[in-house]
This record gives C-alpha cells, sequence and structure tokens, in this order.
C-alpha cells in the first residue's frame, strides 16, 4: 500500500538506524529513508488487500524506514486504521512507543492479577 504521510514522530531508534550503530539489528539498504511512526491516509492499495481502501485513515510503523517522505509505501500488516478519538499527530506517535511498552511487559513476565 502507500500511505500520503501526514505526520510522523522521532524515536531513539532513528538516528541509531541512521548512523549505522544498529547494522546488525537492522540493517540499511540505501538509498534509506529515515522514520519508522507513520500516520495519514492510503493513497493506492495493492491486489490481494481487502482490509483497507483508498482514503482510510491509518496509523503504523515501517520497519524498513521511509516515514519521513511524503508517501510511504507500507505493508498492509503494519498499519490499522485510525481511531477518530486520535489526532493525527497523535496516531503518529504510538507504534514504536505501544511496541516498546508490550516487550517491557513481556521480558519482565507481567501476567494478569
Amino acid at each position: 500500500m502507500v500511505v500520503r504521510n501526514l505526520a510522523t514522530s522521532l524515536n531513539p531508534v532513528d538516528p541509531g538506524r541512521a548512523s549505522g550503530v544498529m547494522q546488525q539489528a537492522f540493517p540499511l539498504e540505501l538509498p534509506w529513508i529515515p522514520g519508522g511512526d507513520v500516520s495519514g491516509t492510503i493513497e493506492s492499495v495493492g491486489e490481494g488487500v481487502a482490509a483497507f481502501e483508498v482514503g482510510d485513515e491509518v496509523f503504523g510503523y515501517s520497519m524498513t524506514g521511509g516515514a519521513y517522505a511524503e508517501f510511504v509505501a507500507i505493508d498492509a500488516t503494519a498499519i490499522a486504521i485510525r481511531p477518530s478519538a486520535h489526532m493525527v499527530e497523535q496516531a503518529a506517535a504510538v507504534a514504536v512507543v505501544r511496541q516498546t511498552a508490550i516487550q517491557a511487559l513481556e521480558l519482565a513476565k507481567v501476567a494478569a492479577g
């Protein structure tokens, strides 16, 4: 899919990826556009994508980067419909932070109760 990027965010991982310090964990294919979090509207949908359509307001995270660009090519499994209660800018700050929180809870083996 292609998303018209209306907002993005800067995460601590972004400078590390751009500098090459995190090359082992996040190998880059040059040329590379930084940024992971994206929030915007769907411009086009590829074959086999049934859950989204052009014009949907979405947010998500691109593992390959590209969210500092006006248009972001992103896999449909990496985005979700933006809740109407969230402004575009708020949604752009959710994906990496949410993923980090979930990973911390899983590593700490936090369970119900």
